[in-house]
């Protein structure tokens, strides 16, 4: 679900921040704003589908293999959101955070690199590619 939540903001947030965006007012910080707003909007209903997805379907009985199901799905989940996370800090264009992910940190300069052409190819599956802006996530500064 985190990929899909991650392809869809990225490939609609464009249309959903041309179409907004006037109602609020121009301005870098706004488009951004617009950005986050619209990924944890769809973060929400994709939580309260999963809730109400999963109380449809509970199990009496949960075996170990569900178990190691969820911890291998969980694992993948947590690289996902960090690739995206360091993605977003180096897209917000704060000299201190590109700074921090790029060169203080140990690994943060290979992962953003193989994480955002990752969101790219993963983006160009999903319907809307053709929507999507040449910015990924726009940023807070120039």
């Amino acid at each position: 679900m985190a990929v899909v939540i991650t392809a869809l903001t990225l490939n609609y947030a464009g249309i959903v921040i041309v179409t907004v965006q006037p109602l609020l007012g121009g301005g870098l910080l706004a488009q951004f704003l617009l950005f986050l707003a619209f990924f944890l909007t769809l973060v929400l209903i994709a939580r309260l589908t999963i809730r109400q997805v999963a109380k449809l379907t509970e199990l009496d009985k949960r075996t170990w293999g569900l178990h190691a199901l969820g911890l291998l799905v969980g694992g993948v989940r947590g690289l996902w959101w960090a690739g995206c996370l360091t993605v977003l800090l180096v897209s917000t264009g704060v000299p201190y955070l590109r700074a921090s992910v790029m060169d203080r940190s140990l690994i943060g300069g290979r992962l953003t690199g193989i994480a955002e052409r990752t969101l790219v190819g993963v983006a160009d599956r999903f319907p809307g590619a053709g929507f999507r802006s040449r910015v990924l996530i726009p940023p807070v500064v120039r």
